[in-house]
């Protein structure tokens, strides 16, 4: 005689086993973010690939003119950053409107250390490659072809694929990255409306930027008006990185067409000034505003 098992039994027994299957199934996955995008671009020169991330907003953009465009540099370690504050913060609500996000980084990430500092540093003006705190980086000094790569060749791709407004771009960029928004407001001041330099490393090549912040400022006339710059950088920094930000921030000050504005983080060192920098800059990129409040 045959024993036969209740179908309920069964189907309880089935969905048992299945849920202790699930839980013992602990493969990690990768979390997506919805409304973000990435694009692999290689430079001109086929030198090297990056990384671009992008966040889309939810909402259609608050002008016919397009969204606002964020660009940011060292895009794999600010990205999620800037998603998050600008996410919370950009909102209808809040009186923000949405922008896009398009955050800069390497399809190598061990390698980007040394990448960095051939693409943010302007040429030593001296030849030679001085002062570099990295003894990694064998090339510098490639400003000016990274420029073209985020002018000529990325832009053109972020302006067909969304609605934009070029008349409404920020530059974004801390330490190398800072030094690289200065040299480009300097030497390409309408590429840009709204720069943000964070603890920029003014150090570079014994502070031969100084130079070109005077000339900028004499110049500053010829430029379209309604540029704006923010300088930030943490107040627990090496002095030397303070005093320079101050003087920067001082020399540009009298640039006429230009609108200065300088902070510092109270209690912020040179890393952890990063989050509170990127939370600060939604409200100074999108309004018109002063100063963001230390």
């Amino acid at each position: 005689m045959k024993f036969r098992l209740p179908r309920s039994y069964l189907f309880a027994l089935a969905t048992t086993l299945a849920l202790v299957a699930s839980s013992m199934d602990t493969k990690s996955q990768t979390v997506p973010i919805p409304r973000t995008q990435q694009l692999s671009l290689q430079s001109s020169d086929g030198q090297r690939r990056y990384r671009v991330f992008i966040d889309v907003p939810k909402e259609p953009p608050a002008s016919i003119a397009g969204y606002p465009v964020v660009y940011l540099l060292d895009g794999n370690e600010t990205f999620l950053i800037a998603v998050g504050a600008w996410r919370l913060q950009a909102t209808a609500e809040n009186g923000y409107e949405p922008a896009v996000l398009v955050a800069i980084g390497y399809d190598d990430e061990e390698t980007s250390a040394s990448m960095r500092y051939l693409d943010l540093t302007p040429p030593p003006k001296s030849g030679i490659a001085q002062n570099t705190r990295d003894r990694s980086a064998k090339e510098v000094g490639g400003a000016e072809p990274y420029f073209r790569f985020i002018e000529e060749q990325l832009k053109p791709i972020i302006e067909k694929q969304f609605h934009v407004n070029p008349a409404r771009q920020t530059l974004f960029g801390h330490s190398l990255g800072g030094l690289f928004v200065l040299y480009t407001l300097f030497n390409h001041p309408d590429a840009f409306s709204t720069y943000v330099a964070g603890s920029p490393s003014i150090w570079w090549d014994h502070r031969s930027i100084y130079q070109e912040a005077e000339l900028f400022s004499k110049r500053s006339a010829m430029i379209r008006p309604g540029k704006r710059l923010l300088i930030a950088v943490g107040s627990d920094e090496p002095i030397d990185m303070l005093e320079d930000a101050r003087r920067t921030a001082g020399i540009l000050g009298a640039a006429p067409q230009l609108s200065t504005c300088s902070i510092e983080f109270q209690g912020e060192d040179h890393i952890s000034v990063i989050p509170i920098l990127i939370s600060r800059s939604v409200r100074f990129i999108l309004s018109q505003d002063g100063c963001p409040r230390p």
